[in-house]
């Protein structure tokens, strides 16, 4: 069937989307693979919704195992109906694509607004703020190489998490 071979391999590339928005989003935790940014606080607030690991992660899991399963044939029915079986599998792909939406787009806004109101960095002062906050796209100038390097860390790895726009199309496509 070529329905199934179709979500099937959406399946397989939510899966592989849901693993690289995990990684992306530990990896906010770590800039520069330092583990002094989380101990002293200064990680953006937006690190702490978790959205690559529950939105664009956990919760894209289950719509990726349901349209993989979706290949399968042997559909007995539901609720001892024998003849139900493919409108039961077909009700399974739409709910799990709307948990899949549901995940995605709250990944890509959280991803949109850390992305808007920009990492925590150092500033000229030595305090730690939101420096690209308020700033109408103005960017400042960095005060010193590793304030450059942690900043752009925490921008490559949400703009990395916003490729569940991605996953948004591909639960979007298959109902």
């Amino acid at each position: 069937m070529c329905y199934g071979k179709c979500a099937r391999c959406i399946g397989h590339s939510l899966v592989w989307l849901a693993i690289l928005c995990i990684v992306a989003n530990i990896l906010l935790y770590f800039p520069n693979g330092e583990t002094k940014y989380a101990s002293e606080n200064h990680l953006s607030r937006f690190v702490w919704f978790f959205s690559g690991i529950v939105g664009g992660g956990l919760l894209i899991f289950f719509p990726a195992f349901v349209f993989m399963g979706l290949e399968e044939d042997d559909c007995c029915g539901c609720c001892g109906h024998e003849n139900c079986g493919k409108r039961c599998a077909m009700l399974s792909s739409v709910l799990a694509a709307l948990i899949g939406i549901a995940g995605s787009g709250y990944c890509v806004i959280v991803a949109a607004l850390g992305l808007a109101e920009g990492p925590r960095c150092l500033d000229t002062f030595g305090r730690w703020n939101y420096t690209f906050a308020n700033t109408d796209g103005q960017h400042r100038k960095p005060t010193s190489k590793k304030d450059h390097d942690e900043c752009s860390w925490n921008v490559r790895r949400r703009a990395s998490i916003t490729k569940t726009f991605l996953q948004l199309f591909e639960c979007m496509s298959l109902p």
